[in-house]
């Protein structure tokens, strides 16, 4: 907690290190702002009739002032007396105790504020030094005992008590500006707030502001200010002011409010009673407004034990009740609500009692018989009437004395003006509660022609899940697929159905209640694939069984894939159906184009490889030659992700490989051609890798191999172990001897790469050619360019004048740095 406090009082030593009235001592960190406000409302002058030369004996006697105003972010309440003389012997001193609540929830604990009246905590000495300690908890004075509190309010004072409260109410919604309570006391203003405040919801309570005294309340910044009889009040002109004076006596009059009338009588039952008004008005959400109580009064008559139960307004407070504090609505509080329809002995506003019962209904509340009985004899003499719509009200399970005529005449009409699933099930469901069965003549073929308007709606994907609800919905199933099915006997009909109309919830239902064999069974199962994507080759499988021509075959896929087959649903296709059937139609040309999408997009898998082994030269007769180049491509480069051992018979395929490329579409090409690549690249024959990438270069469409083989390369130069980087730059040394494109590797590739390597790795190298220099003799070029006799000169000769930086200043820069070589 942080409570801050200030002494005010006239003295010799103080803030303003002045002498004369002055802040005494205050905790540290007060905000000179709260310090003014506090000031300001604890500032004390004697009442009228105040003697000039008080004794000590009479100025015990002064009223003691004790107030509390929030000011949302923070709260003050303060403690103010009369002292008589100054330290100079002058009249007119009083001293006031200050706390300043930064979180006065918390800081009061529970507490209302009146209960500080008589607390220990409060001072009127002045203090030696000028910082004040902060306030860990404010103990409460006598008034906490609510007890004490209902036994003074016995002795006569409800009266006044109702007063006070009404008046607070009126104070609180706004309607008044300042409440005036005019007692011999200061204790008895004291006692009836404590009253009043404890008969307040909690977030109301905080918002009374108040002072137990003040000779001049027409200037008190409170709500209600406590005066003594001597004090003239002026009525307000523009009526914003309540004078109420609380006599000696405990008589008193005035209005009392409907809410004040009920707490009234919980005073009388008990505080438990009081305090069980409070913890219900806790759960009340959003949080009651003052100018709400008068209707929770009748909330409380209703739901609190021991109330009288006498409701002015029952249907206002069911109302009240569900919209903020729905945890009350139990059978003892329909009882009530039975007790007092039975009472009043007469029904009306019938749509808002159904409001009422359906919201009650969600949470498994129910009305009591009485209120029912008397809601259904109101709504079914207004439906009869044609007063009352019966779809737009709730009715009860069973209801009696309802014309089976009038009950169907209305039903039709309504379907008739409103032709939608949903007055549908409005309409066999009042007619269920009525106890009128759907006959199977108009009424039937209305309801059914609604049905098949929405169930083949895409855009309206709960219909299934409504016609499921529909009361006779079995008697209604049958029929709805009997007129679908006449409906879907053209071709035409059917593909559109499937393709646009029937959504996978409806085809999940029809599927469910249509007859085997039938076609509204065979659209619901194309529709239901289609949509969700699963199960598709079954279901044309099932689709074409009975005629697996080439035609249905071709029909059918165009339903289920609007887009391409999946490659694991193509090898589904080519293993099931007969190669004479699939190839006579579009698919293998679909499959074909799904590998280059695959290729094209995430990248080719295993279930592509199987999928081009399927699409057999057979199946893509009368595809143009790419399509076929195109699945050889897939084919063979998976061959060589395999990695197959070196042999002639590998070489000359990889030939027949890059050769298929040229015609292939170019994503299966450059995968194809970089599965060659790699290949070749990771084999451990250096002669046998030369002899093979010779042959390559000097096919048709060699120049894009080289492009993905010069990728590779490069990646592999860059960041592969010395001996690697050993066993394969002669195959490129063997290639430029050769062929120009050799060449270009070698001047561009290879020493663009190689340049980014450390010195170091560049000398693993040089010694790796130093090991490898006899198996890598057949390899070196015949020119003897520059006088390389053997691999470790060729290499030394090479780097020299192709990696300067890297072996040299590349290095001397490193080390220079301070960085690794």
């Amino acid at each position: 907690m942080t409570i801050r406090q200030l002494y005010y009082t006239s003295c010799q030593h103080g803030k303003d290190g002045t002498q004369g009235f002055q802040v005494n001592a205050a905790s540290a960190g007060m905000a000179e702002r709260h310090e003014d406000l506090g000031l300001r409302l604890s500032a004390y002058r004697p009442a009228p009739s105040a003697p000039v030369l008080p004794t000590p004996e009479q100025i015990a006697r002064f009223p003691v002032a004790v107030g509390y105003r929030s000011f949302g972010d923070m709260a003050v309440l303060f403690h103010s007396r009369y002292l008589g003389t100054d330290f100079t012997g002058r009249q007119g001193n009083y001293f006031a105790h200050v706390l300043v609540l930064d979180a006065p929830d918390q800081d009061l604990d529970g507490m209302v504020p009146i209960e500080a009246w008589g607390s220990g905590l409060w001072r009127w000495q002045p203090s030696q030094g000028m910082q004040l300690p902060l306030v860990q908890v404010i103990p409460p004075g006598p008034l906490a005992d609510t007890e004490r509190i209902r036994a003074h309010l016995l002795e006569g004072r409800l009266p006044e008590f109702g007063v006070l409260l009404s008046a607070v109410q009126e104070g609180l919604s706004g309607r008044a500006d300042r409440v005036v309570v005019v007692a011999p006391e200061a204790v008895d203003v004291a006692r009836a707030l404590a009253a009043v405040t404890r008969s307040l919801p909690a977030t109301l309570a905080s918002a009374v502001s108040f002072t137990t005294f003040t000779s001049c309340p027409a200037d008190a910044e409170v709500l209600v200010a406590g005066t003594t009889p001597d004090v003239e009040v002026v009525n307000s002109p523009y009526g914003d002011q309540i004078v109420i004076t609380l006599a000696a006596d405990g008589s008193g009059d005035g209005i009392t409010s409907r809410y004040a009338s009920v707490l009234r009588d919980c005073w009388t039952r008990g505080v438990a009673a009081v305090g069980e008004v409070v913890a219900l008005a806790v759960h009340v959400s959003p949080p009651l407004e003052a100018a709400e109580l008068d209707q929770f009064a009748d909330v409380i008559e209703l739901a609190v034990p021991g109330s009288s139960g006498t409701v002015q307004a029952p249907l206002q407070a069911v109302e009240f009740a569900l919209r903020r504090l729905p945890s009350v609505l139990t059978p003892a509080l329909w009882q009530r609500v039975d007790d007092q329809i039975r009472r009043v002995g007469s029904f009306d506003d019938v749509e808002r009692w159904s409001a009422v019962f359906t919201a009650a209904s969600r949470g498994g509340a129910a009305p009591g018989p009485e209120l029912e009985s008397a809601y259904v004899r109101a709504a079914l003499s207004r439906i009869a009437e044609g007063a009352l719509d019966p779809t737009s009200i709730w009715l009860p399970a069973r209801t009696a004395g309802r014309r089976e005529e009038t009950a169907l005449e209305w039903a039709l009409g309504a379907l008739k003006a409103s032709p939608q699933l949903a007055t549908a099930a409005s309409v066999l469901g009042t007619l269920a509660r009525l106890g009128v069965r759907l006959p199977g003549t108009e009424l039937q073929s209305q309801v059914v022609e609604v049905v098949l308007a929405e169930l083949l709606n895409p855009h309206l994907p709960d219909a299934p899940t409504q016609l499921r609800r529909l009361p006779d919905v079995e008697r209604l199933l049958p029929v709805v697929c009997a007129q679908l099915e006449d409906r879907l006997a053209p071709d035409a009909l059917f593909d559109t159905a499937v393709e646009e109309l029937l959504s996978p919830a409806a085809a999940d239902l029809l599927e469910s209640i249509a007859p085997r064999g039938s076609r509204c069974a065979l659209a619901a199962s194309l529709a239901r694939a289609r949509g969700t994507r699963t199960g598709r080759v079954p279901v044309l499988l099932h689709a074409v069984q009975t005629r697996p021509s080439p035609e249905a075959v071709e029909r059918f896929a165009a339903l289920l894939w609007p887009g391409l087959p999946t490659a694991g649903e193509g090898v589904q296709l080519c293993r099931r159906l007969d190669a004479a059937v699939l190839g006579a139609t579009n698919v293998p040309q679909r499959l074909m184009e799904r590998l280059i999408k695959d290729a094209e997009g995430p990248g080719l898998t295993r279930a592509d490889e199987e999928l081009a082994d399927l699409l057999t030269a057979d199946l893509l007769a009368g595809s143009p030659g790419s399509a076929v180049d195109t699945v050889d491509s897939v084919r063979l480069g998976a061959y060589f992700n395999n990695h197959p051992e070196p042999s002639e018979e590998v070489a000359q395929t990889a030939v027949d490989t890059v050769r298929c490329t040229a015609g292939a579409a170019v994503a299966v090409a450059d995968w194809a051609r970089g599965a060659v690549a790699n290949w070749m690249l990771s084999l451990t024959d250096s002669t046998y890798h030369a002899r093979v990438l010779l042959r390559l270069v000097r096919e048709p469409g060699s120049r894009s191999f080289l492009t993905v083989y010069g990728h590779r390369l490069a990646v592999i130069l860059a960041s592969a172990k010395p001996p690697i980087i050993a066993a394969i730059l002669p195959t490129v040394v063997f290639l430029a001897d050769k062929d120009d494109a050799g060449q270009r590797l070698l001047e561009t590739t290879c020493r663009d790469a190689l340049a980014q390597r450390r010195k170091r790795e560049l000398d693993a190298v040089g010694r790796s050619f130093e090991t490898k220099n006899r198996k890598l003799a057949p390899l070196l070029p015949n020119t003897g360019k520059r006088g390389a006799k053997n691999w470790p000169s060729w290499w030394k000769d090479w780097r020299e004048h192709n990696l300067p930086q890297s072996s040299f200043a590349r290095f001397f820069g490193r080390r220079t740095s301070g960085g690794e070589d």
